[in-house]
């Protein structure tokens, strides 16, 4: 399972799933200041959609520990 982690303002960090919640053979990718995927498709890098309109890319429950960014794909998380 592709993911995409990454630092967020608030000193933690996400992981989202790097596939478009809405065709399977979209990728997403890493731009500037968002997540995009190949139709255009934006979100925040904590996976919630720029367009209101748009689902959530999955979210899995992350936790940093001494700088260890421990990632638990038993656990998404829903909003």
């Amino acid at each position: 399972l592709p993911v995409i982690v990454s630092p967020l303002a608030s000193g933690t960090a996400s992981a989202v799933a790097a596939a478009s919640p809405v065709r399977d053979d979209c990728a997403v990718e890493i731009g500037a200041d968002r997540l995009t995927d190949c139709d255009g498709r934006a979100w925040t890098f904590a996976g919630l959609p720029i367009d209101a309109a748009e689902p959530p890319l999955q979210r899995f429950a992350v936790e940093v520990d001494a700088g260890t960014v421990i990632v638990d794909f038993t656990r998404t998380i829903d909003e």
